[in-house]
């Protein structure tokens, strides 16, 4: 397994465990997270603070129901790219989609990430 594959496995997993420190030390402390779409998240976050604000929020918002599974994962010495599924809960709201993150890598350190979802209007209304 490529270290980099490993590194960003062991970031998602993390971030399922809730484990944020673990999270914010596979990113570098400036990384630039991209999500993609028009709702309410979509957006750049910058840095540690903004991005573990991000993910509290979005734990809040789902009532800690949100997983994120890493499928199948392309690693480089520079860039990852995982397949991903995203399962949450809303009230009545079920959300269930598959997407994809884009990984920049340097001195093993996710520095940028950009977020896709397969269905971007199903994700934006989930969380609108």
């Amino acid at each position: 397994m490529h270290p980099n594959e490993s590194l960003v496995r062991a970031g998602y997993d993390a971030f399922v465990s809730g484990d944020l420190e673990a999270v914010a030390a596979f990113l570098h402390p400036d990384v630039v997270w991209h999500v993609a779409g028009s709702g309410p998240l979509a957006g750049v976050y910058t840095g540690h603070q903004e991005l573990l604000e991000f993910f509290a929020h979005i734990a809040e918002m789902t009532k800690g129901s949100i997983t994120i599974q890493a499928g199948d994962i392309l690693a480089s010495d520079d860039q990852v790219v995982v397949l991903t599924t995203i399962k949450a809960s809303r009230g009545d709201q079920v959300l269930n989609d598959r997407g994809v993150a884009v990984f920049k890598i340097t001195d093993g350190k996710a520095t940028e990430v950009h977020l896709f979802a397969e269905d971007q209007r199903a994700l934006d209304g989930f969380f609108a």
